[in-house]
């Protein structure tokens, strides 16, 4: 088994086509800017939200944007990561056919 390195993963989505990329990108700037609102990363005197329920809210949308990019990604690069309910063929080429 060869697992796919960094070089790979850039190959792949270079094959993506520019609108699905861009879409994936979009999708992980929203996650950062969500994570920004919630602020987790700051102390509270610096969070740009100062209501708490308002920061939740950006906490959710921020876990909502992870778990879309998790689907859109890696229903976009079945050779990356397999078709949909199966391992990658890199992945099961070492273990015999399944």
């Amino acid at each position: 088994m060869t697992v796919p390195t960094l070089d790979d993963i850039r190959a792949a989505w270079m094959r993506l086509p520019a609108s699905q990329r861009d879409e994936i990108g979009l999708l992980a700037a929203d996650l950062v800017f969500q994570g920004y609102l919630y602020g987790d990363l700051v102390p509270e005197k610096d969070q740009v939200l100062p209501d708490q329920d308002a920061r939740d809210a950006a906490g959710d949308r921020e876990n909502d944007r992870l778990n879309e990019i998790h689907r859109t990604v890696t229903g976009a690069l079945p050779d990356l990561f397999g078709p949909d309910g199966d391992h990658p063929a890199w992945a099961t080429n070492s273990h015999g056919a399944r």
